[in-house]
């Protein structure tokens, strides 16, 4: 099963590896090619299950063609899980063979390069549009990024004197 650790909220979904009277062995999954994953053993009340929300990336490593396989959470049936990975193959999986990543950074992508994990296309044709949207506003303001959030309509002619203003070295306009 999948869980929250109180006090390490910060850390994302972990997995539970083992579970006793008293405590709670949680793993964190990292990058793919990670060896040792970040375990702690925490006391079992501070622990609380959770359920796999739809369009949860998970990261599944698949045995026979030993290749790291990315899909997204249909539905989590509580022993199983319903994951729909590219080209809409759906597989029903037990939580055993299943990762979620954590909330830590990326700090390397080699290892998700490497393993051809990469976003699906669906995701970054919708990035890509907003991204050359904001590029094209970056652009218009000549670096200058407040006016994008401006409350006032600005002129043409009123954001040349400003860009003039903070780019001179020396200031010595007067308002």
């Amino acid at each position: 099963m999948f869980c929250i650790a109180k006090g390490y909220e910060s850390k994302g979904v972990g997995k539970v590896l083992s579970l006793d009277q008293e405590t709670c062995t949680i793993e964190y999954f990292d990058t793919p090619n990670s060896k040792e994953r970040e375990t702690l053993t925490l006391p079992k009340n501070t622990v609380l299950r959770k359920r796999l929300e739809p369009n949860t990336r998970i990261y599944y490593f698949h045995n026979v063609s030993e290749e790291w396989l990315v899909g997204r959470v249909f539905q989590d049936h509580d022993d199983r899980v319903e994951v729909r990975f590219t080209d809409k193959k759906d597989l029903s999986l037990n939580y055993d063979s299943l990762f979620v990543r954590c909330k830590n950074p990326i700090e390397d992508p080699v290892d998700f390069l490497a393993n051809v994990i990469t976003e699906t296309p669906q995701y970054t044709e919708s990035r890509r549009s907003f991204l050359n949207s904001y590029i094209q506003q970056r652009s218009a303001t000549h670096g200058i990024s407040a006016l994008l959030s401006s409350s006032i309509e600005m002129e043409a002619h009123q954001i040349d004197v400003i860009r003039k203003i903070l780019s001179d070295p020396i200031q010595k306009y007067i308002g």
